[in-house]
């Protein structure tokens, strides 16, 4: 098992560390990815959250958390692939 300390990382930086590491067999914890920073314009980062939060419906989903455990979590799982058998 593999503990990941998000504390001043960079979000795509340790989520790509991470994916690579679950693609190898291994098990992931990160911690603290409520202090982690996502790099990019404030402005850019808000409206393309607000973009993905906007998509489906509250019943039928896709739904986008806005917890940041959850966040990081959907990140690592789009460089997964989660779709296929």
């Amino acid at each position: 098992m593999i503990i990941i300390d998000a504390t001043n990382l960079i979000v795509g930086r340790f989520a790509t560390f991470a994916a690579k590491q679950a693609l190898l067999g291994e098990e992931i914890a990160i911690v603290n990815c409520e202090k982690a920073f996502i790099t990019g314009s404030k402005e850019h980062i808000l409206n393309e959250y607000k973009r993905k939060r906007s998509i489906g419906t509250w019943a039928t989903g896709p739904f986008y958390h806005r917890q940041p455990d959850r966040l990081v979590r959907r990140m690592i799982r789009g460089m997964l692939p989660h779709k296929q058998p």
